[in-house]
Formats: C-alpha cells, structure tokens, sequence
C-alpha cells in the first residue's frame, strides 16, 4: 500500500482543489451516538435535534462548506416526509451546532445524520 502525502492539490492548471477534513455519521434518537467518523472527535446532544459536532483539527477559519442529509429511523424507508439538517452556527472553527428539523419547522431527533465539512 502506498500513501500519497501533499500540501496543496492542484489541477494541471494551476487551481487549486479542496479535500473534506471532517465526516461523521450518527444518530439522535435515544442516546445520541456516532455511527462512523473522520476528522471528529465527539458529538454533543444539546436537546431535541440538535447536536454539536467537535473537530478533531480546527478550521482555518469559519468559511468552511457543509454538506449534510437526514432521516426518520434506523433503515426506515416507510417516511414520506422531508428532512433538514442544517448548521445553528458557523461562527466557530473548532465544533458546529446542527439542528434537524421536520418539514423545515419542527426540530426532531434523526434516527441517521451524516455530513461533510470541506476546509476553505
């Protein structure tokens, strides 16, 4: 196995590429818990819907991009209704608050989370 070490990434013409520094994988439901993870050291349930994700490494500042998605259970496909998984802020470089809603309103526990956090 052979591993690849750089500092920037680059097309052949010169621009410059962005990597994901962090990714997570988790539930809210019950006891809140990460089902697989990179780049994150904890999760912190700060009531129903939301939860603070803690990196291991810090941003280089706040303008990082997030990608995220949501749903209602552990493997369930019988929902019809639309997720939201969303930041509660982008001021710090080290954690984010996400808040999950149903339907854009009401904030509610996702049986599975995930979401990508690529460094600016």
């Amino acid at each position: 196995m052979s591993t690849l070490k750089v500092d920037n990434l680059q097309t052949t013409g010169g621009v410059s590429q962005k990597t994901v520094q962090s990714t997570i994988q988790f539930k809210q439901v019950s006891t809140q818990s990460i089902y697989a993870s990179s780049g994150v050291s904890s999760i912190t349930d700060n009531g129903t819907g939301i939860t603070t994700v803690s990196f291991d490494n810090s941003f280089p500042n706040v303008n990082y991009c997030f990608l995220s998605g949501g749903s209602n259970g552990e493997g369930s496909t019988t929902s019809t209704d639309a997720y939201n998984l969303s930041p509660k802020n982008l001021t710090a470089t080290s954690s984010i608050r996400l808040q999950s809603k149903l339907r854009g309103f009401t904030t509610f526990d996702y049986g599975f989370c995930s979401a990508a956090f690529i460094s600016q």
